[in-house]
């Protein structure tokens, strides 16, 4: 069975927990949230010539070296309650010429505090990271992160995050942490 970054993404049904109050706070209502950032390679992270899941001695990275690039993405939240919602977000970016990352999860926000139309929380759940140029494999694990979601309209908002995916596939674990920055909206 051939398992696509475009197949992953169609069938990944994205569904979570969270926690943060927003514009869209209301139980029933839900909002969208387009992003952008910086995905932050996880072998930027490795000691030179050392790659997850391999003793560097034994076997050097067989990636080239990466760097920073931009990344795209979304979410959909559907607010349960005031601090809690059903969220999904899928991850797109190219870090090299030979390495496309796509990456979905389900996740539970957790509020930690407000202070005025800003909310900080932090978040948890289960991923799916697909990396194209790493033997085209598709790995499962979990995505931790944290952020701000600041209240700009009523119906209108600034979501400012760290996300981390971890994940494990072929024998080899991996860690791909986005910064991103995404206007949600409440229709």
């Amino acid at each position: 069975m051939n398992i696509t970054p475009r197949g992953v993404l169609s069938t990944l049904l994205v569904l979570g927990l969270s926690a943060a109050p927003c514009l869209a706070q209301a139980p029933g209502t839900w909002e969208i949230t387009l992003s952008g950032g910086l995905y932050i390679p996880g072998d930027l992270f490795q000691p030179s010539g050392a790659c997850f899941g391999s003793d560097p001695a034994l076997s050097p990275c067989p990636l080239p070296p990466t760097h920073s690039v931009f990344a795209g993405g979304g979410r959909v939240t559907a607010w349960v309650s005031k601090r809690i919602a059903i969220e999904g977000a899928v991850e797109y970016s190219t870090s090299t010429a030979a390495d496309d990352l796509t990456a979905g999860n389900v996740r539970v926000l957790f509020g930690l505090a407000h202070t005025g139309k800003t909310w900080w929380y932090l978040t948890s759940g289960p991923a799916v990271v697909s990396h194209t140029g790493r033997g085209g494999n598709v790995g499962f694990g979990g995505v931790l992160g944290g952020g701000a979601h600041i209240g700009v309209a009523p119906r209108l908002a600034l979501r400012a995050e760290f996300e981390e995916y971890l994940s494990y596939a072929n024998g080899e674990s991996y860690r791909d942490p986005f910064w991103l920055v995404g206007v949600a909206i409440a229709p």
